[in-house]
């Protein structure tokens, strides 16, 4: 048996472990991350294989760009990623037809309109209560909401959703989301391919036992696992999870959000001086809508993003299924001839992971409150960290990894180390 003793244990290598992790190092606080899988991200996982260029699996985007402390290290790391950015729809095709040049303006406004009665909503009621049932774009925006938010719109909260803080630029991360956070964690202390299986809280310290005869004894643990991980029970706890924080749980939902990639031949579009371009596709006013983004500097890829109910029906059914929902979706656009052009595919599978198991977190209508409840220590000695715990930034690497810095402070004082300042762009120097 491999046993070992810490200051500080963290669970998950995820943004918010590593932000945990870096905050510990620059406070000189010693400490071991444990991962479940045979990498580090998380969720941020970059695939540089299947397509001879980096595509992200899960996030992609440096939103609030402009404010972002992941952009700045980023720059540290001489990490590339684009540096202008560009609205979320560029084309619409609907009825049968291109939406006109005035139409999709009029689209825009549509859906500007919406999400600004939304994110003015004072109740905690559905997105899905707010939103018009009729109308040309409907459809088109609850589709939209579904895919931001991984889940359908009567399963999010307004008043939890209005709180999220957005400067509106947004940056793609050409070189990988996922590879910057390989980066990151470059030198850090992390323990991979060993899976958190119980948690046994004693009178000074926390027992932290894992597969593969692991056993890490502590003083303070910060748990990033998601949400649904922590729902499931996949980590048993001694003594169980206080009943308010169990509660919380089941006010949070991880939903379902997917990418379909397809390696094509050539540039069919015509887009290739565009660094994004984003192609919501639909055969009709009711028909769900799948929102595409095509990457045509190199070899051209084009990324299908799947979210809430249909995405968790397409992945259910398998990789098949779900790239014949995106070829489908752009020769209803394109024409049938697309499909001769598709070389390569690839498809993510985040709901069924068993160390994610879903996409990111929203908060369930009724359930106001649930992320701040989530973030009270357990025990005084365990605190829970990752987007679902944000109140302003969930759903966001940035978000995640800002919570894991604060968890990270906050053990350390616990412990008796002095407090410093939260500094989000701090990087140690290795060797």
């Amino acid at each position: 048996m491999f046993v070992k003793e810490e200051e500080v244990v963290i669970i998950g290598a995820g943004a918010a472990g590593i932000g945990a992790g870096l905050a510990l190092s620059r406070l000189g606080v010693p400490y071991l991350i444990l991962e479940a899988k045979d990498r580090v991200g998380g969720r941020c996982y970059t695939d540089v294989e299947t397509f001879g260029r980096p595509w992200d699996c899960g996030s992609h985007w440096f939103y609030s760009a402009d404010i972002n402390p992941l952009r700045v290290l980023a720059d540290r790391l001489e990490h590339p990623y684009e540096t202008q950015t560009t609205d979320w729809v560029s084309a619409i095709h609907s009825g049968g037809r291109w939406a006109t040049p005035d139409e999709v303006t009029e689209a825009r406004k549509y859906i500007a309109g919406e999400f600004g009665r939304i994110t003015s909503e004072t109740r905690d009621v559905s997105i899905g209560s707010l939103l018009e049932e009729e109308g040309r774009w409907a459809g088109l925006m609850r589709d939209r909401v579904a895919q931001l938010g991984a889940n359908d719109p009567q399963n999010i909260s307004a008043l939890d959703y209005a709180r999220f803080e957005d400067t509106n630029i947004s940056y793609a991360v050409s070189g990988g989301f996922g590879a910057l956070f390989e980066a990151m964690a470059r030198g850090l202390p992390v323990r991979t391919e060993c899976e958190v299986i119980r948690m046994d809280v004693r009178d000074n310290c926390v027992e932290v036992e894992a597969r593969g005869d692991v056993l890490i004894r502590a003083g303070a643990a910060i748990v990033t696992v998601s949400t649904e991980v922590l729902r499931a029970g996949a980590i048993e706890f001694y003594p169980s999870l206080p009943s308010d924080l169990t509660d919380a749980l089941e006010g949070i939902s991880l939903g379902c959000s997917e990418k379909v990639a397809l390696g094509l031949k050539s540039d069919p579009f015509g887009l290739s001086g565009a660094s994004r371009i984003q192609l919501p596709v639909g055969e009709g006013e009711d028909a769900r809508h799948a929102f595409f983004e095509l990457l045509p500097n190199g070899k051209p890829l084009v990324i299908a993003h799947l979210g809430g109910d249909v995405a968790k029906g397409l992945v259910m059914d398998g990789e098949a299924a779900m790239v014949d929902f995106a070829v489908s979706a752009l020769a209803a656009a394109y024409g049938s001839d697309i499909a001769s052009q598709v070389v390569e595919t690839a498809a993510t599978s985040w709901l069924p992971d068993p160390h994610i198991r879903g996409g990111h977190s929203t908060v369930k209508p009724g359930m106001d409150g649930a992320r701040a409840r989530l973030r009270q220590p357990v025990a005084e000695r365990i605190y829970i960290a990752g987007e679902a715990t944000s109140d302003q930034h969930f759903s966001t690497c940035h978000g995640a990894y800002a919570t894991g810095i604060e968890a990270a402070h906050e053990a350390a004082a616990m412990l008796g180390h002095w407090r410093a300042d939260a500094d989000p762009h701090w990087l140690p120097v290795f060797g």
